[in-house]
């Protein structure tokens, strides 16, 4: 766990993983960081611009972002998860690589059988229980849940998030399609997107819209 934790250090802030994100970031009054895990990239962006309000949502590992996270006022943790439907759901837990939790367990990222139940949200009810009137940066990474949640938003949800981070996961056939489609309703609701492909497969990147 040692290891690994280092790793994800190592990615975010030695190899700069999120380098291309820098501008969004320094110009950004708003973030949300969904899902924040150990809080490793809400650390990232307040190193970059500590005037920032970031909204965190971490349910699975709370403790450790709060740990990491606590002596920031101006970042707000929330023990949620987002979904498309609001409500009470769960969680496989990977305990070995901790960030490949998800909601699914049946491919060769996740094989946890340990289920923790969390609250489940929307992004247009956060947003709305939050009284959050612009999102100038939301950076998305929920192991391969993303297509389930972006294509369940309506177009109008996306006006006010100005800029649209997410990491995909092509993992099967059928997100192939999910991801296509999902590539289109971006291109509709944004002047400017980026595919920025892992430099180790194309089955996993990043979307970037603004």
């Amino acid at each position: 766990m040692k290891k690994y934790d280092n790793a994800l250090k190592y990615e975010i802030f030695e190899k700069k993983e999120y380098k291309f994100l820098d501008d969004f970031i320094k110009n950004a009054k708003t973030i949300i960081d969904i899902w924040a895990h150990y809080g490793y990239f809400s650390l990232y962006a307040l190193d970059i611009n500590n005037n920032l309000n970031i909204y965190a949502l971490e349910p699975i590992f709370y403790n450790k972002a709060i740990e990491n996270l606590n002596k920031y006022p101006n970042v707000k943790l929330y023990k949620l998860w987002v979904s498309s439907e609001v409500g009470e759901s769960y969680i496989y837990r990977n305990s070995e690589k901790t960030m490949q939790s998800s909601i699914y367990n049946d491919n060769f990222l996740n094989k946890s059988e340990d289920k923790i139940k969390c609250k489940f949200t929307t992004i247009k009810e956060f947003i709305k229980d939050n009284n959050i009137k612009t999102v100038d940066l939301m950076k998305i990474d929920i192991e391969w849940a993303e297509f389930e949640v972006l294509l369940s938003m309506e177009d109008k949800e996306f006006k006010n998030i100005k800029t649209l981070c997410l990491e995909y996961h092509i993992l099967e056939n059928s997100f192939q399609d999910k991801f296509n489609i999902l590539v289109e309703k971006l291109r509709k609701n944004y002047i400017n997107m980026e595919i920025i492909e892992s430099e180790y497969t194309n089955k996993v990147g990043y979307i970037l819209a603004y």
